[in-house]
């Protein structure tokens, strides 16, 4: 296990890992609290297929088009988002998400992951406060 791995292991942000082809390589346990699934489930599945996100107008987010890949290309530094995403039980949850964008030198060591993402339930006054933090995923910010 990398240190990376063993660092988000114990962390108690919800964090998942992807590769280059947007399947999901990493899955904490903090993961499976929030969304209410097991990694076993996770891991090797399609992100955009296991976490089938909208933004907070309910516009698909994960879809094979996938806008934050596109971020990602650019390690885009400060990208964050959020999300609205579906619990095991069908309860919305909304995340606030972070990237952790991996070099190439270093993601073979890291299981072939060349994103990690963090999320952190977000709290509706949160919300109310923030300035439109999808627009860069849509091109429409400033």
């Amino acid at each position: 296990m990398s240190a990376l791995h063993e660092l988000f292991e114990h962390t108690t942000d919800a964090i998942f890992g992807i590769d280059k082809n947007r399947n999901i390589r990493f899955w904490n346990k903090s993961c499976e609290n929030l969304l209410g699934l097991p990694h076993q489930k996770a891991i090797g599945k399609s992100c955009a297929e296991l976490l089938c996100g909208k933004d907070l107008q309910g516009n698909n987010i994960c879809s094979a088009e996938c806008p934050i890949i596109k971020v990602s290309s650019l390690q885009a530094p400060n990208s964050r988002f959020d999300l609205v995403l579906t619990h095991g039980d069908s309860k919305l949850v909304v995340v606030n998400v972070g990237s952790y964008y991996i070099s190439k030198p270093y993601q073979k060591n890291n299981n072939d992951v060349q994103v990690f993402h963090s999320m952190r339930p977000a709290k509706p006054q949160q919300l109310n406060q923030r300035p439109d933090s999808d627009s860069y995923l849509t091109g429409s910010g400033a």
